[in-house]
């Protein structure tokens, strides 16, 4: 389908939008392609250039500046070259050589030969010194950029000439009024149809023999041998070159324009009379090229490219554009190097030298880096139209050349005003619209190879690892000042019963594990990928402290159940370090084993995960995903330590109502209880904020603190202030001089004992035997209850709430002074004693004081073994005291 070059645009962007598929594919203008983009409107061609080895050489073949900043976006082919397009300077040579004038350098020297010339005669012909057309519409803004680029652009394509790819600001200031002083001068020195005229006011001024400064495409080129033209006669002789620079550049952060030197205009060229004078070839249009619909039917697509790329080939590219030089129409311009064949034209009629020259200044231009292309972003339709209405409403003005010089500055300034007001409504409103997608700013940037995503590495912040570190440090010191402080008083009885050994080694888990959450902080935000690497595999290295601290709290509570177990069953039971060591031991290797096969066959390695084009984060990843091993490994360390947590909540559920002085069963209940509710809680939260580093930092060095803190204050928290109040507290042993007499009777002194007794029978002085008796009985039930509860209290079992039950002492904790309970408490009835026995009963007694056997008790005594069932129970503990290594 042919459509107009008015309609030619829209309609592709519209097939782009509507992703309707009609049409397969497109010859279109590159200045299209920011708004096609955005749509993803034409296929992605770059694997077809490169499939064969013939269609890789056809592309290279292709000039550099064509394949990069007019067929690529994002490293992406979306077109064919068909033609290439650059704006060289074209001369009268023979005319210059009459005047005595050199080829301009900058466009100060454009304007100079353009009035040294203008007006004059030359062979019967009166001269024009510069010959553009400038009807609206047409041309005004490719000559207004190519003007303007080589004072606002000077260190690459990239940086762009129009707007600056950093910020979009309008590159105009001083730049743009300067162009409109040197566009002015140029107009003046024009003929009287440039603003009627498109084009052809270039071309035919040139060829008819009146024109003697013109810059267009190569279309002034390949017509100036037309049949009638004065060069196809021999009456004159066309120069070609690259066009003119500039010895002034624009500074962008100030505006003002400044002296061009080496460092501002690295790609200029040095002359010895003007110094440094910046270049900046313009591939204006940037010729015609071949596009695919992305939306057709890929046998469609399969077709169009086919046809894109022999439309664009060496063959047949070069037929059309190396034609006749007497009959060319042009429009096709060089776009390969194989056409740089001085051979082809010459075949065609074309002068040798004038083709050298010619090919000279292309390639010049092609081959530069500073090389400038249209801004094709989308809405630069509109922002070229505005370039090209200001400057030729301008130039439309002061052409006759009735404003004052002063008057002049202020116009320009007001014009410079206004287009950027202009440039940057433009913008904005485009930029306001529900269906943008994205900013202009980035889409120039794409289109200038520039854009660098900003990409958000999602590190940790300085803040959330100095949480990290802080609870890190604060939980180590704590262990090892607990540590320290059991060191110090491992031989007080608050602390030897639960194992000095036994605290320290908690102490050690805890540390071992909070230390994990060092590695944990270290990501690519300020370490290698080596040290990040390391970093990964000590997590799971460190967090064998789990295992250290679990075995430890884990063989502790087996101990309180079997203690509490055996001593309801009146029997005793020994807990030594080696039955703390046995879990420890079995877990700890376990994960031993696992952690050195799993750094052996496939370690944990620091990756970066790309969630969108824009955003990524960093994490901790198997080297090989597909690998069972690490699966089969990591299912061995969930089941073991799981199994080991579930299994030390069973024992701190069985040893629940436990309760002693020191709290420790139901405290190591509590850490037990914690212990799950942060993993229950944890994980889930875990793989929900797995994606961000943050979130995940925190949450995990949280678990981390708040299980080692649990443990560390609700284990020694309680002993410290239980060592405390027993340094102030005073016992009181008896409540009465008497009885601590009484106490102080010992069997191996028997008489001792009687006397002693008949001294307190002779101070009773009336009061009845019985009394006497009862009350030497008394003592000596208080004696074995204060030492039964001693001896557990010793185990850290609180044995008042079970002397309360079985009706020992009472609600105040005093012992029961009932003498009928005392006798038969040791299973003495007072009175089948009488008077008469009472030394054998203060013999049975004491030597139940002293341990004697059972059944020499009921001899000397002559109670029934059912009797004694009681003090069997009150005394087996105290036997089995002296044996016990708590």
């Amino acid at each position: 389908v042919v459509v107009s070059m008015a309609e030619l645009s829209p309609n592709v962007i519209n097939e782009a939008r509507s992703k309707t598929g009609l049409f397969d594919g497109f010859v279109t203008p590159p200045g299209v392609m920011g708004s096609i983009v955005e749509e993803d409107g034409w296929a992605d061609l770059t694997g077809y250039t490169t499939s064969t080895p013939n269609s890789r050489r056809d592309w290279i073949d292709i000039f550099l500046n064509y394949r990069q900043w007019i067929s690529q976006y994002q490293s992406k082919i979306l077109m064919y070259p068909l033609d290439g397009d650059v704006l060289s300077l074209y001369y009268r040579q023979d005319v210059l050589d009459h005047f005595g004038l050199k080829v301009p350098r900058t466009w100060d020297e454009y304007n100079q030969v353009a009035e040294a010339t203008h007006g004059k005669k030359y062979k019967n012909r009166t001269l024009t010194g510069s010959c553009i057309g400038r009807v609206k519409g047409c041309g005004g803004a490719y000559w207004a950029n190519l003007v303007l680029s080589s004072m606002t652009q000077t260190r690459g394509t990239w940086e762009g000439h129009l707007f600056d790819t950093d910020n979009m600001t309008p590159l105009l200031g001083d730049a743009f009024e300067k162009l409109l002083e040197l566009m002015a001068i140029q107009a003046k020195f024009g003929p009287k149809n440039e603003f009627e005229g498109c084009v052809l006011v270039n071309v035919d001024e040139m060829n008819n023999g009146t024109c003697v400064l013109s810059y267009n495409w190569g279309n002034s080129f390949t017509t100036h041998l037309n049949t009638g033209t004065v060069f196809q006669e021999g009456e004159g002789k066309m120069g070609v070159t690259v066009t003119p620079g500039s010895t002034h550049v624009l500074d962008r952060k100030t505006m003002k324009l400044v002296r061009c030197n080496q460092d501002l205009c690295r790609f200029g060229t040095y002359y010895d009379d003007i110094g440094w004078v910046n270049r900046a070839p313009y591939l204006a249009f940037g010729g015609w090229s071949c596009a695919v619909n992305n939306y057709a039917t890929p046998g469609k697509k399969i077709l169009a490219t086919q046809f894109c790329s022999y439309a664009s080939s060496k063959a047949t590219s070069t037929k059309r554009i190396v034609g006749n030089a007497s009959t060319a129409i042009g429009g096709s311009d060089p776009f390969r190097v194989s056409q740089l064949d001085v051979s082809l034209w010459t075949k065609n009629g074309y002068n040798q030298d004038t083709v050298i020259d010619y090919f000279e200044g292309i390639y010049r231009a092609l081959e530069s880096e500073n090389v400038v292309v249209d801004i094709r972003f989308p809405t630069s339709s509109d922002i070229y139209a505005e370039l090209d209405e200001a400057v030729h409403d301008f130039l439309n003005v002061t052409r006759y050349g009735l404003i004052s010089e002063d008057k002049l500055r202020r116009v320009r300034s007001d014009v410079e005003r206004r287009l950027k007001l202009k440039f940057e409504e433009i913008i904005s409103e485009y930029e306001s619209q529900a269906s943008t997608r994205s900013t202009l700013l980035e889409q120039y940037q794409k289109l200038r190879n520039v854009f660098t995503i900003t990409e958000e590495m999602n590190q940790l912040g300085s803040g959330i690892r100095a949480y990290g570190f802080s609870v890190a440090f604060f939980t180590i010191m704590l262990a090892v000042i607990f540590a320290i402080w059991t060191y110090k008083n491992r031989t007080s009885t608050v602390v030897k019963v639960s194992q000095p050994f036994f605290l320290i080694l908690i102490c050690l888990g805890v540390l071992v594990l909070t230390s994990s959450i060092f590695p944990m902080a270290t990501d690519d935000g300020f370490a290698s990928q080596e040290a990040c690497d390391r970093a990964c595999m000590a997590v799971p290295w460190l967090n064998l402290g789990w295992s250290i601290l679990f075995a430890a709290l884990y063989a502790k509570l087996r101990r309180v159940n079997l203690v509490i177990s055996n001593a309801l069953a009146f029997r005793s039971i020994k807990v030594s370090e080696k039955d703390v060591m046995l879990p420890f031991a079995v877990l700890f290797s376990c994960n031993m084993i696992l952690m050195t096969l799993w750094t052996i066959l496939d370690p944990l390695v620091w990756v970066r995960v790309q969630t969108s084009p824009t955003e990524s984060y960093g994490a901790c990843r198997v080297e090989y995903p597909e690998a069972a091993s690490w699966k089969v490994i990591v299912s061995f360390v969930a089941i073991f330590n799981g199994a080991a947590l579930i299994g030390a909540n069973i024992e701190a559920y069985k040893a629940r109502n436990v309760d002693t002085e020191y709290g420790e069963s139901s405290f190591i209940g509590l850490i037990m209880g914690s212990f799950l509710q942060v993993v229950v809680v944890g994980l889930p939260l875990f793989f929900l904020v797995n994606d961000n580093p943050t979130a995940r930092f925190f949450l995990t060095s949280s678990m981390v603190f708040l299980m080692s803190i649990s443990v560390l204050l609700l284990l020694f928290v309680p002993k410290w202030r239980t060592l405390r109040k027993k340094g102030v507290r005073v016992v009181e042993r008896s409540t009465s001089q008497e009885d601590l007499e009484l106490r102080e009777c010992r069997v191996d002194d028997a008489s001792s004992c009687s006397q002693q007794s008949a001294r307190h029978l002779s101070m009773s002085e009336g009061k009845d035997f019985r009394l006497t008796q009862s009350r030497y009985i008394d003592a000596v039930w208080k004696e074995r209850v204060k030492k039964l509860e001693s001896a557990l209290e010793e185990s850290g079992i609180n044995a008042k709430p079970y002397f309360r039950e079985a009706n020992i002492i009472d609600d105040r904790g005093q012992v029961i002074a009932s003498t009928y309970n005392k006798a038969s408490f040791t299973g003495l009835s007072v009175s089948a004693l009488g008077r008469s026995s009472v030394d054998s009963s203060l013999a049975a007694v004491s030597m139940v004081e002293k341990d004697v056997d059972t059944n020499d008790i009921l001899a000397a005594s002559g109670v029934s073994v059912d009797k004694l069932s009681t003090v069997a129970a009150c005394k087996a503990p105290v036997e089995e005291d002296k044996k016990l290594n708590l």
